[in-house]
């Protein structure tokens, strides 16, 4: 994730990673900054819910991709989410935010869609069931 000097999170409406880019990213901040260029590809939104909106219209019935764990949580909260996906590599980090501490006492049940495995990564996919 790029850093930025004030909290920003990413929404990209890439249909997968490294997909078309130029697309865009929809950010979710408490403010905007100062100076931000015409024509750009950051779109700037206050909440979640208005970025996920924003990056579905402009994605044109393409997959939105959310890279943030926390962007990640309110969306899983709010019933927005549908798949899940997650790169498993063998290493533990220390620090940084966990995925899914957010994400309410109650219980969402997944469904496996996809398993790869790879001698960097385990690629796990899961669609989000709604009762």
């Amino acid at each position: 994730m790029t850093a930025y000097f004030f909290p920003v999170l990413v929404v990209s409406t890439t249909s997968t990673i490294g997909g078309t880019p130029g697309v865009g990213d929809f950010i979710v901040s408490h403010s905007t900054p100062p100076e931000v260029p015409e024509g750009g590809v950051y779109t700037f939104a206050g909440t979640p819910i208005e970025a996920l909106e924003l990056a579905r219209a402009a994605a044109g019935g393409k997959d939105v991709d959310v890279f943030s764990a926390s962007v990640g949580q309110q969306l899983l909260q709010a019933g927005r989410v549908d798949e899940v996906r997650i790169h498993l590599v063998p290493g533990l980090l220390g620090a940084g935010t966990r995925l899914f501490e957010n994400i309410g006492s109650g219980h969402i049940q997944l469904e496996v869609l996809d398993v790869i495995e790879g001698p960097k990564a385990t690629h796990l996919r899961y669609a989000v069931i709604r009762h």
